[in-house]
């Protein structure tokens, strides 16, 4: 019967007691990456605002435009030339 409370005990008492301080331990460790992380995020969000001061403020020379523009595309076209080298059944 001792062992039974014991057991009981050890279930209901000191196996969540174990594994909040489990968790508390592990998340001490996170706590160094997380430092890690807010310094990367200044330091990239120092080289965005740098790039962004670089940038060419018109595209334009001499009547072209070099900004990206969406470019027409013709599926149409290409299907219907894939469909002829297609060969369906058995050649010999």
């Amino acid at each position: 019967m001792k062992k039974f409370i014991y057991g009981l005990i050890t279930g209901f008492i000191l196996i969540p007691i174990l594994d909040e301080l489990t968790n508390l331990i592990i998340s001490l460790f996170e706590l160094p990456k997380a430092a890690i992380t807010k310094k990367i995020l200044k330091e990239n969000k120092v080289i965005a605002d740098l790039q962004s001061e670089q940038e060419p403020i018109s595209t334009q020379c001499i009547g072209f435009d070099l900004s990206q523009q969406e470019e027409y595309y013709d599926e149409d076209d290409e299907y219907f030339e894939d469909t002829k080298k297609t060969k369906f059944g058995f050649h010999v």
